[in-house]
């Protein structure tokens, strides 16, 4: 995947309690407590919150709840970016290669190789794909489900793509 947004850096990551048993839960918050406050210049007391209905019946907490699953927060804020996606099935070779900007699908292009297919089913599986152009990254069409052979294969495989 190809972005416009800032690299991120892989770091090794690992159980605490394989170098430190004492290492749990509550002393790791704390340690996070505790940086937070240096950092910040922060000495008020914590103020712990539980998940209560009357919690979460607070106006700008539940605007929160309900924001987080929402597709404009899971996709619409997304820098622009390109993905390229291959994947072999018994008919060929497929390429696909999606940009997105916004979460909204902007170009949209099929490359099929290796294929057993007539041309106009390849013209048709083109059209197909490039049908997602100008629609929400990740929102595909119920009737993509009404789709058979080819198309079906390429549907359920880009829905897969686009869900993980």
């Amino acid at each position: 995947m190809i972005t416009r947004g800032v690299a991120s850096v892989r770091s090794p990551v690992c159980n605490l309690q394989q170098f430190n048993t004492k290492a749990h839960h509550e002393a790791f918050a704390e340690a996070v407590v505790d940086e937070f406050r240096d950092e910040y210049s922060i000495h008020d007391e914590v103020c712990y919150v539980d998940d209560t209905e009357a919690i979460q019946q607070i106006d700008y907490i539940a605007k929160g709840m309900a924001e987080l699953p929402s597709w404009e927060w899971l996709y619409g804020q997304t820098p622009e970016f390109t993905y390229t996606v291959q994947e072999s099935f018994s008919w060929g070779t497929v390429k696909v290669d999606l940009r997105s900007s916004h979460g909204i699908v902007r170009s949209s292009s099929l490359h099929v190789s290796d294929t057993t297919l007539p041309s106009t089913t390849v013209e048709r599986l083109t059209e197909f794909v490039q049908g997602m152009e100008g629609r929400r990254y990740g929102d595909t069409d119920s009737a993509w489900n009404n789709e058979e052979g080819p198309t079906a294969d390429i549907a359920r495989w880009l829905i897969a793509v686009m869900d993980s």
